[in-house]
């Protein structure tokens, strides 16, 4: 399942057509990887797959891939955008979280839970929009995200209670329940 776990000089790799799931810890601590590419057949990253690949700075996710595991891209310190999958239900835990250089995501109107941790450390991202398909968002999914003083729902659930109150960033300035904002238009 690991085979390329800690290879620290993998700067490069082409996943074969054939390969429909990137197993757990498969590319875990390969620091050096910049590029990868992702086959349009994958369905599933399991857990911890590119869990501090301190090196990767994008990555296209497939329309195919609807299973992203816990702590998938973890660690990803340079990672500045993901682009994430119409298919993708859930964002698990700490899928993303330390991903210090993230800049940009964009959540999908198929995502429905945001889990614990998500985002965590996720300094370098000011504004996030989530869009009403997510009907929970867990423990500090935005901790620790210092820069984010904008994040934009286009619902009016209660949803955002719970995150609220675990959301240490002192500089969230405002919080756009678009629909609610859309009322008074």
């Amino acid at each position: 399942n690991s085979v390329f776990n800690d290879c620290t000089s993998l700067e490069k790799i082409t996943i074969p057509s054939s390969i429909t799931i990137i197993s757990a810890f498969l590319f875990y601590g390969c620091e050096s990887l910049k590029e990868i590419t992702i086959p349009p057949f994958v369905t599933e990253i399991k857990d911890e797959a590119f869990n501090d690949c301190k090196s990767l700075k994008q990555i296209l996710i497939p329309s195919t891939v609807i299973e992203i595991g816990k702590n998938a891209f973890l660690g990803c310190s340079s990672l500045t955008q993901i682009s994430l999958p119409s298919s993708l239900k859930n964002i698990n835990k700490a899928t993303f979280s330390n991903c210090k250089s993230l800049v940009e995501v964009k959540i999908p109107s198929s995502v429905e839970s945001i889990g614990d941790d998500a985002f965590n450390g996720c300094e370098s991202i000011s504004d996030l929009t989530i869009p009403s398909s997510v009907k929970s968002v867990g423990k500090y999914a935005f901790r620790k995200c210092f820069l984010l003083d904008d994040l934009y729902s286009d619902s009016d659930d209660d949803k955002f209670d719970h995150m609220s109150m675990n959301c240490t960033n002192q500089m969230l300035s405002f919080l756009y329940l678009v629909s609610l904002v859309a009322e008074f238009i």
